[in-house]
């Protein structure tokens, strides 16, 4: 559990000049550590009484949370935030979701709800394969009574200009919105001296909120190849070999020039993602 306060941008309020605050987890008798097996299933929950004596529960399987990642001091962690009065009900709250903020380390299996990762390949079938040329996740959350779909920026391996297209909405150029050059290799581990760079996840809101999150795919890529030479990258539900993938909001992606398939080997079968390769701790980057 998490309550240390120290300088880190707060990912999910949409006035992007306020700041959430992360430390060291406390020492003292306010934080609690309990340790999780490996492969083991399991939630986390928040549970009160209403002033009518009702019982209400929000927990990592409905959408009154917010779900982050971050690295610090070599370690993966996850970040779980909840807001304990879901649907403004009995006095509101602030919708800060902050009321309790759960700190992991490791990268557990959790199940996060209304929340999908997209991995995409610039190149086609003449690239490496290892479809972090871009990856992002969208997760619907509420702000208040209305639900919204907030976009993350991850990762870009690709060396191309990538327009990044949602739901019909032009969402940018996706190097210049993560800071860094259209030659930089933006969070894939591709050493400094070639290219590689390492930049904080990027986060804004959609215009229009996305309904069905579960079955969304109408998402897309403008690569520009040339001056006067563009082409889109689209997520494909037929034969032809994919540019774009969904996944679970937690599913690893590749480090840079990494095969997909070396490090997920059942990959064109439905549940690739839960079968990672035994190399998976050398060619996979989060």
């Amino acid at each position: 559990m998490f309550d240390g306060l120290n300088n880190h941008k707060d990912p999910y309020n949409g006035a992007q000049d306020k700041e959430w605050k992360w430390a060291t987890p406390p020492s003292s008798d306010k934080a609690k550590k309990v340790d999780i097996p490996n492969n083991a299933e399991f939630k986390f929950y928040i549970s009160y009484k209403d002033e009518w004596g009702n019982k209400v529960e929000v927990s990592t399987e409905n959408s009154r949370l917010l779900y982050s990642d971050m690295a610090a001091d070599n370690k993966e962690m996850m970040i779980i935030t909840f807001e304990d009065k879901p649907d403004g009900a009995y006095g509101g709250g602030g919708y800060d979701y902050k009321d309790v903020i759960l700190y992991l380390e490791g990268a557990p299996n959790l199940p996060i709800p209304q929340a999908k990762r997209f991995m995409c390949e610039d190149l086609g079938t003449v690239g490496d394969f290892d479809f972090n040329d871009l990856v992002f996740d969208v997760q619907n959350y509420y702000d208040g009574n209305n639900e919204k779909s907030r976009v993350t920026l991850r990762a870009a391996g690709g060396t191309l200009p990538l327009e990044l297209w949602i739901n019909n909405e032009n969402c940018g150029d996706v190097h210049k919105r993560m800071q860094a050059g259209t030659k930089q290799m933006v969070n894939t581990g591709y050493p400094v001296d070639k290219g590689g760079v390492s930049k904080p996840s990027v986060s804004f809101d959609l215009n229009n909120t996305i309904q069905n999150l579960d079955n969304f795919t109408n998402v897309k890529v403008k690569v520009t190849k040339k001056e006067n030479e563009t082409y889109w990258v689209e997520f494909r539900n037929d034969d032809h070999a994919p540019g774009i993938i969904s996944m679970p909001i937690n599913v690893k992606w590749m480090k840079e020039k990494e095969s997909i398939k070396s490090g997920y080997p059942k990959f064109f079968s439905g549940d690739w993602y839960n079968n990672p390769s035994k190399r998976a701790a050398d060619i996979l980057f989060k």
